[in-house]
């Protein structure tokens, strides 16, 4: 409850709108008549988990978590483009992709001058942005490090085309929100346009 409190903090802060049953009782097998067809069980499917971490955490992996958060933020940004409202329902969905305060306040921000702006230069219907792995500089299962390459042109026709950015990703909760069971420690550019001076996986054992 505390962090949920933080985070309506944060609204007001920035002034948004707000078994199957088994039976001991086991039927006698009867054998089946000379000639007769016996049915056979469906085949039984499983569904692999894309999200799973691997042993091994490659770009391959790394880029479909980032599709999975991109698709994510695509739907919200839809949202709130359509209304030309933040509500507290939709930063609660902002914060279960991001691990702390300071790259969930970003978004929110964006999105509140945005709605200042009408959404100029922004397409009535967004497509998602694209990040994609240029250098995977860490990669536990504690945190994820790497340089990419974002493209926002789905965006709108005055969105910038492919430019680099930063991101580290840190394990969250699955859920119905955020399937992927990560979130953005780090997510953006410096002004330098270098990576971040200080390593945001450095204190992540």
């Amino acid at each position: 409850m505390r962090r949920r409190k933080v985070w309506q903090t944060l609204a007001v802060g920035v002034a948004v709108t707000v078994v199957t049953a088994c039976s001991n009782n086991a039927q006698p097998q009867t054998a089946p008549l000379q000639g007769a067809t016996v049915p056979t069980a469906a085949p039984t499917t499983t569904t692999t988990n894309p999200y799973a971490v691997p042993d091994q955490i490659d770009a391959a992996y790394v880029n479909r978590v980032l599709a999975g958060l991109d698709a994510i933020e695509g739907d919200i940004f839809r949202e709130v483009r359509a209304t030309k409202n933040l509500t507290l329902e939709t930063i609660d969905r902002i914060t279960a992709f991001h691990t702390n305060l300071a790259t969930a306040e970003v978004l929110i921000n964006f999105y509140q001058i945005q709605m200042g702006r009408n959404f100029t230069g922004y397409y009535e219907t967004p497509g998602n942005r694209s990040t994609d792995v240029v250098d995977l500089i860490r990669a536990t299962s504690s945190c994820i490090y790497a340089s990419a390459e974002r493209d926002n042109s789905m965006l709108g026709p005055d969105t910038t085309g492919r430019r680099p950015v930063w991101v580290a990703l840190r394990p969250m909760p699955v859920s119905h929100v955020n399937p992927t069971g990560w979130g953005y420690q780090y997510n953006g550019v410096t002004p330098s346009g270098g990576p971040p001076t200080v390593n945001p996986c450095a204190e992540f054992s």
